[in-house]
């Protein structure tokens, strides 16, 4: 495969390939998509041929202005959507006999907990996914007081989640998934409307977790911070997909993908010499 540079993997309207971080040849990814593609009622064409490589372990940044496809190729991950092509998640294709399994490997967080966090207390809904699988009560109390200790909720067991602040409950919502103990955690837009605190806070609990992280954001620092790779998502396809650190020092594909540039100035003074 060609060397080819941004520019002119532009030029010619060839995508930048993923070069694999660190990742052995052999290993297999654990989420893979083959020309997938996804049309709303409406007859809106939201993915127009997506192909997709994600290796365990790797945290995956997912970027593109709005309306790209972010959010939509993120509900197809669960199964929450269904389009045409190739998709196999944690080495099970996304067929209906395999959905149940797939959604307890998967942990999906919705852009808005109030989307997810319906109960009359935090506990209730942290436990509400392991209730559902069965599991025995001690079982089900002790890893709900687990993953609100790892999102920093311990003590909130008894509170309200409609009480609780914008970055609580973005954490109540990411405890409710962890309970589950997913191989993989996709989120949709995870720092936005947070302030500082909150936003760091997020941050440094997404890069302890040793798990797959595919994160939809328009959070370039965040991405750069968080990702070493990023996948660049305009009008259904993917364009550009690399090195963070790399993508976000071209000015000219972040122009021509909407994107904000975060601090040039920083990132290319972070580049390898």
């Amino acid at each position: 495969m060609s060397d080819l540079s941004i520019g002119e993997s532009l030029k010619t309207s060839t995508p930048l390939i993923h070069r694999d971080l660190a990742k052995s040849a052999a290993q297999s990814p654990v989420i893979v998509v083959d020309g997938l593609r996804f049309s709303y009622p409406s007859g809106q064409e939201a993915l127009r041929g997506i192909d997709l490589r994600v290796y365990s372990g790797e945290r995956v940044a997912v970027v593109g202005p709005n309306g790209a496809g972010k959010s939509t190729l993120l509900l197809h991950l669960n199964g929450l959507l269904r389009g045409k092509g190739q998709l196999v998640v944690s080495d099970l294709p996304v067929t209906e006999k395999n959905l149940r399994v797939i959604r307890q490997r998967v942990g999906l967080v919705f852009q808005d907990p109030d989307d997810q966090l319906f109960s009359p207390t935090v506990f209730d809904d942290v436990a509400f996914g392991l209730l559902n699988l069965g599991l025995p009560g001690e079982e089900v109390r002790r890893r709900t007081q687990e993953a609100l200790r790892q999102v920093g909720l311990a003590g909130y067991e008894g509170r309200s989640p409609h009480h609780l602040s914008l970055g609580e409950k973005k954490r109540a919502a990411m405890a409710a998934v962890l309970a589950q103990g997913p191989r993989i955690l996709v989120l949709d837009e995870p720092s936005s409307n947070l302030d500082p605190k909150a936003r760091r806070r997020l941050i440094n609990l997404l890069a302890g977790l040793e798990v797959t992280e595919v994160i939809a954001t328009h959070d370039l620092e965040m991405a750069r911070e968080l990702c070493p790779r990023m996948v660049i998502v305009n009008q259904g396809r993917i364009v550009a997909d690399g090195e963070t650190s790399l993508l976000l020092a071209d000015q000219r594909l972040l122009e021509e993908n909407d994107l904000e540039l975060p601090c040039l100035g920083r990132l290319v003074s972070q580049l390898p010499l």
